[in-house]
């Protein structure tokens, strides 16, 4: 029994030594092959700076460490260093992404590439270009200086902004230095841009976060707040930070709002929180009385940029000035738990009110009464700015 043992420890060792021998060998060819090596070069020749040998490689110049392939028009090689200079043409091609620049520094043990000369880099549908433009290939992340532009072909969106820091495997990036969301519509409509102190774009583009400083502007609707989140899937942004809201005429305001797109047009707007509508009741001379919707919230529905209906909920009121032929002749006041607007051509043509019953109230203000609207209903003799 014991020599049989023996025997199969033996055989056992045998087999790890084996295993050692062929494992080791791999690891070591595996080395070596990730090593920078030299495919071809036309002309090859050496030279000394500061004591250091350098080669030099000019036309058809081609390169290999691993999988990623290297070529230019000429090269400077620091062997022992582990450093090369690509010049003229250069292309890095990892086969997950493609780097061009007329000049790249690279480091092949760190395997970091410095760009300049119009770098840019390609990935599936995403495009990085830079004034400069440093590529980490480990952690597959690229830092991006002087008039970025990160696009998306299959988003339609475009990025712009002073410096960025991109992360290729999960399409995080983010940006300072007046950075700009353009989303373009694929009809050819009017584009929606988002901007701000600061921005974050995560998956890909599918969201987008902006921070401090924020306007947003689509078409007729400008938005400004400290804070928005954009959703691309989902065609909605969402405002925080006191939101302001512009369309045409109207002042939007609230605690929180969400817009909601529709391919070119602004479809929805949703204002939540001591929701506030103003708008002038007289669009010739907007400087006079001014009609206010009040609620804690506010539902606007568009079509064609125009507001079509709009539904305030929740300790909902109206202020609105009847002009008729540009005379006023007073003012509607009315309360409820729901109130239905429905315009037509910027002009209200009905009103509904859906109430529990007692809930309701309705005034009229003849002008020579219309210093008896209570104040907390907002009289509103100058038009809301800011």
């Amino acid at each position: 029994m014991r020599m049989g043992g023996v025997g199969s420890d033996r055989q056992r060792l045998a087999l790890i030594l084996g295993v050692m021998l062929v494992v080791g060998g791999s690891l070591r060819a595996q080395v070596q092959d990730e090593r920078l090596r030299l495919v071809r070069a036309a002309r090859l020749s050496g030279q000394t700076v500061d004591g250091r040998v350098l080669q030099r490689l000019e036309g058809d110049v081609l390169f290999r460490q691993g999988q990623a392939t290297m070529s230019c028009e000429q090269a400077l090689r620091d062997e022992a260093a582990g450093t090369v200079v690509f010049m003229g043409r250069v292309r890095i091609d990892t086969g997950r992404r493609r780097l061009y620049a007329e000049r790249v520094a690279y480091n092949e043990f760190s395997r970091v590439e410095e760009a300049e000369g119009h770098p840019v880099v390609y990935d599936s549908t995403r495009r990085l270009a830079a004034e400069r433009l440093t590529y980490f290939e480990p952690e597959e992340r690229a830092l991006a200086v002087g008039r970025v532009v990160l696009a998306d072909t299959a988003r339609f969106t475009t990025l712009t902004c002073g410096r960025a820091e991109y992360f290729r495997a999960t399409g995080y990036a983010v940006a300072t230095h007046s950075p700009r969301l353009v989303k373009t519509d694929s009809t050819g409509g009017d584009s929606l841009v988002l901007s701000g102190d600061k921005m974050e774009v995560f998956d890909a583009g599918a969201r987008a976060l902006v921070t401090d400083s924020v306007t947003l502007r689509k078409g007729r609707l400008v938005v400004r707040c400290g804070r928005a989140e954009y959703f691309d899937d989902e065609e909605k942004v969402l405002l925080t930070a006191a939101p302001h809201g512009v369309y045409g005429q109207d002042h939007i305001r609230g605690t929180t709002m969400e817009v909601y797109l529709s391919g070119q047009e602004v479809r929805r707007i949703v204002v939540q929180g001591d929701a506030l509508i103003t708008s002038p009741s007289d669009s010739l001379n907007p400087e006079t009385r001014v009609n206010r919707l009040t609620g804690q919230r506010v539902t606007i529905q568009l079509a064609e940029e125009q507001i079509r209906e709009m539904t305030i909920e929740e300790q909902a009121t109206s202020l609105y000035h009847v002009l008729e032929e540009g005379e006023f002749k007073g003012v509607n006041l009315i309360s409820g738990d729901r109130i239905l607007l429905y315009l037509e051509d910027g002009k209200l043509r009905r009103v509904r009110i859906e109430s529990a019953p007692g809930k309701t109230s309705g005034v009229f203000y003849p002008p020579r009464l219309e210093g008896a609207i209570p104040a907390d209903n907002g009289r509103g003799t100058r038009r809301a700015t800011g």
